[in-house]
């Protein structure tokens, strides 16, 4: 342990979470609900043993491989038991992740800041997430590519400080490319600059992913977006066995080509567009105390065949190009 800042043998939190590779957030959680207090104080800073240390990184370790385990639950087992898991577990690398078992909705939450804001008590069983320990969007790439279930329907994600349009095209390629295109994506993003941050969230969305302003967020609001997502998702099998992964629509959005003087990124986001109009408007309908507006009914009804016929033009697209 030479090389490293050192008080009676005790390194502080930042070199404890290098050592590690868990965040100095992360651990400073962890020493607000009791999962793993430093041995020492000083001022404002915490310092832990070498033996912390190795814990920490064993916790690190199984968190990183979802195998199922809450921090909570890990927290409560010795060092010995921690250094046997992760025995077991380099002793099967073919092991697989699954989620909780939920009959409904399959939702993962990803990013600390998020599992901080995330409430249960607010959800039921129809909307009930899952947060398998992924301090950010690294883990939870590594997460996926284990998970051994017919697929995520949506994943919460926490972006980086230093995300953009590019970053958000990046990740959304990379879930493609881990098989899980029929993934929604809902980015949450912190410290924004509200003059450009709905133009990104048009933007975004061309790209099949929402995105949510993290600044004075409640769990509410998410699972608002959640209900709006799933019943999107509902939309479109009613309208047509055959539709577009979130994956395809980001493709088809990047291309230059054009048809009958057509730009295919503009009729996906036409596409996008009337998606979102029939989520505007089917939730207006449903509020409803009484939801017998014949005319409302028939311009949702309109709406989700004006979508299916565009999604109908956009597979024809996708087969020609």
């Amino acid at each position: 342990m030479t090389a490293v800042e050192t008080r009676q043998n005790l390194v502080k939190i930042s070199t404890a979470s290098h050592l590690s590779g868990i965040r100095v957030e992360t651990l400073r959680a962890w020493d607000k609900r009791g999962q793993l207090e430093p041995t020492q104080r000083v001022g404002n800073t915490r310092y832990y043993t070498t033996e912390q240390v190795e814990r920490m990184k064993a916790l690190n370790t199984l968190i990183q491989s979802g195998i199922g385990y809450t921090i909570g639950e890990l927290c409560l087992k010795s060092d010995h038991e921690l250094h046997q898991l992760v025995s077991e577990l380099h002793a099967s690398p073919g092991l697989h992740v699954v989620t909780e078992s939920n009959e409904n909705a399959r939702v993962v939450v990803a990013g600390w800041r998020v599992v901080e804001l995330r409430d249960t008590s607010l959800e039921d069983e129809q909307n009930r997430t899952v947060a398998p320990n992924l301090d950010d969007v690294e883990a939870f790439l590594k997460y996926l590519k284990r998970l051994d279930h017919l697929g995520l329907d949506i994943a919460i994600i926490e972006l980086p400080s230093g995300w953009d349009l590019d970053y958000i095209n990046s990740l959304r390629d990379q879930i493609d490319e881990l098989n899980h295109s029929d993934c929604d994506v809902i980015a949450v993003s912190f410290l924004n600059n509200p003059a450009s941050f709905q133009r990104y969230q048009r933007e975004a969305k061309q790209k099949g992913v929402s995105l949510l302003d993290g600044d004075n967020l409640t769990w509410d609001a998410v699972l608002v977006e959640i209900k709006n997502v799933l019943a999107m998702r509902n939309q479109a099998t009613d309208v047509s066995p055959s539709t577009l992964s979130p994956g395809e629509l980001a493709r088809l959005a990047r291309s230059n080509h054009r048809i009958a003087g057509v730009a295919v990124a503009d009729l996906v986001n036409l596409y996008q567009h009337i998606e979102d109009m029939c989520g505007l408007a089917h939730r207006e309908v449903a509020q409803q105390p009484t939801p017998n507006d014949s005319l409302a009914t028939h311009l949702v009804k309109q709406l989700r065949t004006v979508h299916g016929d565009l999604g109908q033009c956009l597979l024809f697209v996708r087969e020609s190009t």
